[in-house]
């Protein structure tokens, strides 16, 4: 990080972290009080979407406490709302769900199966910025003083995540709600003047994480984090996500190297090795082309640091050891808390990495 950069940094990272410790101070003092302010929260939603047609539907004027709500209101599922959010993706129904029309609809990953949209209003995205965006800095700088007796002033985030989005035919957009941390809480992006925030405070470009298509996203993260020395955390939607990406550091650690020494970027690199590869070389995909590869191209020029091999030999040393720390943790905390599942779990895995139809 040059010093232009860092100084900008150290800005971004001084005025977000105190915004953050607002919030946090905030979180503490609704827990003193958080039955009540559940329910008055729960009744405030049922009385501003009342007139709407899932509203009428269980009578949500007549409810005015958590008993009549239970009664009235059956348990439901994603499926019983899937018809509703059709007309509204669709058709651009409004009223139906949500007195509040919809800014945006958060993707999920369909890792259970087809993805689902649930529909998120300004009001809901100002919520989930407040509680996840907001705190960030505060939580990690408290990490820092807690565990290293240090806080920090500068350093970049590593974000595994994805600011692709897509369009329904209603005109809102949709992806994952990850990609909205960059927006103002109306489903506007925000606007940083002459301020290149991604390049003074994401390892990842903004060009990268735009990139959609069958750009390998994993290689891309990593490909501008190892290369990068000022890193202080690492953020994503889900852990395991995390994980996957320490185990292709660790996989693939000769191409990112490779790459990073040559100063180039494959947004589909070939991961065999070079037994099996033709080329002769592992990892040496076809470069940067097309649309996306104009993308990356730019978000390379933004890259101004050379590449240390040695530093990025060491911290790939350094994640592999945090990993098998993690992991080893992570382990004997589910086996003493939830030992019938660890078995499971753990025989699956087994299955899964020898085939094996069933336990």
């Amino acid at each position: 990080m040059n010093e232009q950069m860092k100084a900008v940094n150290t800005r971004i990272f001084a005025e977000i972290r105190e915004e953050g410790y607002e919030v946090l101070h905030g979180i503490d003092a609704s827990t003193e009080n958080a039955g009540a302010l559940n329910r008055e929260l729960l009744l405030r939603i049922i009385r501003k979407n009342s007139g709407t047609e899932y509203g009428r539907k269980y009578g949500f004027s007549e409810i005015r406490d958590v008993d009549a709500y239970r009664r009235q209101v059956p348990f439901t599922v994603y499926s019983d709302y899937e018809p509703y959010i059709e007309r509204m993706t669709q058709k651009g129904e409004q009223n139906v769900l949500t007195a509040e029309p919809p800014v945006y609809y958060a993707e999920t990953s369909g890792t259970t199966g087809k993805p689902k949209n649930v529909p998120v209003t300004a009001d809901g995205l100002r919520t989930f910025l407040d509680f996840t965006t907001a705190p960030m800095p505060a939580v990690i700088s408290e990490f820092y003083r807690n565990t290293r007796q240090t806080d920090i002033e500068y350093g970049k985030e590593f974000a595994a995540l994805s600011l692709v989005r897509n369009v329904f035919p209603s005109g809102t957009p949709y992806g994952s709600l990850s990609a909205t941390f960059t927006e103002d809480g109306d489903g506007d992006e925000e606007e940083d003047g002459d301020i290149d925030f991604f390049g003074c405070y994401e390892t990842t470009p903004e060009a990268v994480m735009r990139c959609g298509g069958k750009a390998d996203m994993k290689y891309l993260h990593t490909r501008y984090a190892v290369a990068e020395p000022d890193v202080v955390y690492l953020t994503s939607a889900y852990i395991p996500a995390l994980v996957d990406l320490m185990d292709y550091i660790r996989d693939h650690h000769e191409m990112l190297v490779r790459d990073i020494r040559e100063g180039v970027i494959d947004p589909a690199p070939d991961t065999r090795g070079p037994e099996e590869d033709p080329r002769g070389r592992a990892g040496a995909g076809p470069r940067t082309r097309g649309r996306a590869g104009k993308g990356i191209r730019e978000g390379i020029r933004q890259d101004d640091h050379e590449a240390d091999l040695a530093g990025a030999g060491g911290r790939l040393r350094d994640l592999g050891r945090e990993l098998s720390a993690l992991r080893a943790e992570t382990a004997a905390v589910f086996r003493a808390e939830h030992p019938v599942l660890h078995h499971v779990v753990s025989g699956v895995g087994r299955c899964v990495r020898h085939g094996a139809a069933s336990l």
